[in-house]
């Protein structure tokens, strides 16, 4: 996911600045994961788990099982309401929802490949 720094720090809610922030990252990773069967997660570690839960809150919605996903996750992602951001000349139309935006989307276009076994 292309979640940046700043949308993930505000969907776990985490609003700390500074050297303390990283006390806060190590407590709300914990939050998600066993401290005793993982005791020492490092910043670097306490990201990847916010990252993965992102990840996890992701596949959920676009499986079809939002059920599970706590509400602040399901408005920011998927949000259909249009904003104007930028000023001036620079001024766009973007969709709000993180799911929405092109730009956390690859193009895929299907394609059939031969497969030649030769004994």
């Amino acid at each position: 996911m292309l979640t940046n720094a700043s949308t993930l720090r505000s969907l776990m809610g985490l609003t700390k600045k500074g050297a303390s922030n990283k006390v806060e990252n190590v407590e709300k990773a914990y939050s998600y994961l066993d401290q005793g069967k993982y005791p020492n997660l490092d910043t670097d570690a306490c990201d990847a788990v916010l990252m993965a839960m992102m990840a996890r809150y992701s596949a959920a919605i676009l499986l079809g099982h939002p059920e599970g996903v706590p509400q602040r996750f399901l408005i920011a992602m998927c949000n259909a309401t249009e904003e104007v951001v930028g000023k001036g000349r620079n001024a766009r139309t973007r969709i709000k929802g993180i799911l929405h935006r092109r730009e956390y989307w690859v193009r895929y276009e299907r394609r059939n490949y031969d497969v030649l076994l030769a004994k």
